[in-house]
């Protein structure tokens, strides 16, 4: 049966593919007591997590109906979520930093009831200040998390945290990724397999991709991007094929296509602009947007051939797509637009590069997009 959209990009691959057609929903919330700081997830049952922080800065869980968008119940956070709430084995697990800067996991059962957390413990001598989404692995009840805190002497480090026992998760090991550089953005880690991939892809904040073993104690930096700029969230094809965005706003992006054994660079391909990070379809075309302009903007959403790089196809909106786009089982790319002024829009494109249709989200006073997720009854949220 067709799974929910239960962690970052839909599964640990982070292809952002679901395997179902989709239509638009017909109902908002709206008004819930502060502003969501998280993309949706959706859990089994189909119901709705996300996170909120209000006006004054308290935070909380939200879990909402599919049916009529109702609010069903709320879980206090200890922290402000990084990334989306991770829905596994009938648990929900959320990345948060805590107002001193300490970054910890936080689980909750689905009725947002608290279960158990566990501080990263990266060093007492700094403040936390920059944390993934968790990869939540069920199948060795391990959950990786990527952090790093505010000051250079201290390397980015990637965690594994042992969930075995909810109530009482620990930390089973940590590993360096990287010296700190002047970035800002995290990835979020990708189990993965592969000769020199076996384990954990991650990104710390020196531009370089790495992939740590499942048990901590081996870490390979991928020959390919040399110290690039900032990475996004690689995402990994049925092939195994690892694509890659290096973005900034100063230098552009590069696309990058990597075997799986981390050896080989497929190709690439360059943009003077900034991009959201790779998705990948079911027919293997890679899709991304790219975001161009200073006062008034223009965004190009694109799909590429996987074999070479090259363009399939391209469409071209007023405004900017900041977060990756996401893929329907018939190939169907769904990106949303921001625009300063007018109503965030929500815009479907064909397999073929046709737009098939385009309608607008909330009101001009909501600034844009946290992230889109796709359900298993054809709703996009």
């Amino acid at each position: 049966a067709q799974q929910p959209w239960p962690t970052v990009r839909q599964d640990l691959q982070r292809t952002g593919q679901a395997l179902t057609n989709v239509t638009t929903g017909d109902w908002t919330a709206s008004g819930f007591g502060g502003v969501a700081v998280t993309s949706p997830s959706i859990g089994p049952d189909g119901n709705i997590f996300l996170g909120r922080e209000d006006d004054a800065g308290a935070t909380a869980l939200l879990k909402f109906d599919p049916v009529d968008g109702s609010e069903i119940t709320q879980g206090t956070l200890q922290g402000t979520p990084a990334g989306e709430p991770v829905i596994t084995n009938n648990y929900v697990f959320v990345a948060t930093i805590e107002s001193g800067g300490q970054a910890r996991l936080e689980i909750f059962d689905l009725s947002l009831n608290p279960v158990g957390s566990v501080a990263l413990n990266l060093s007492a001598s700094a403040i936390d200040i920059v944390l993934s989404a968790p990869a939540v692995d069920a199948g060795n009840q391990r959950a990786y998390v990527t952090a790093g805190q505010n000051t250079t002497s201290n390397s980015d480090k990637l965690v594994a945290l042992d969930y075995s026992t909810p109530n009482d998760p620990n930390r089973a090991w940590k590993a360096s990724v990287g010296s700190v550089s002047s970035g800002t953005f995290i990835a979020t880690p990708v189990p993965n397999e592969g000769p020199l991939t076996d384990g954990i892809l991650a990104a710390g904040r020196d531009g370089e991709l790495r992939a740590v073993s499942f048990d901590g104690t081996t870490t390979n930096t991928l020959p390919e991007p040399s110290a690039a700029d900032a990475l996004q969230t690689p995402a990994v094809a049925a092939d195994g094929t690892i694509y890659l965005m290096t973005s900034t706003a100063e230098s552009g992006s590069t696309l990058y296509s990597i075997s799986n054994d981390g050896s080989t660079q497929n190709w690439n391909q360059s943009f003077s602009n900034p991009a959201t990070a790779p998705v990948v379809g079911p027919d293997e075309v890679v899709h991304f947007a790219v975001t161009s302009g200073i006062i008034s903007f223009d965004a190009t959403v694109h799909a590429r051939n996987s074999s070479d790089g090259s363009e399939k196809w391209t469409r071209t909106y007023t405004g900017r797509v900041e977060i990756p786009p996401v893929v329907d089982g018939s190939g169907s790319v769904y990106a949303s637009i921001s625009s300063g002024g007018s109503s965030p829009q929500l815009v479907r494109i064909g397999s073929g590069g046709a737009e098939e249709w385009i309608r607008s989200v909330g009101s001009s006073s909501v600034p844009g997009f946290s992230g889109l997720a796709l359900a298993a009854d054809r709703t996009v949220y």
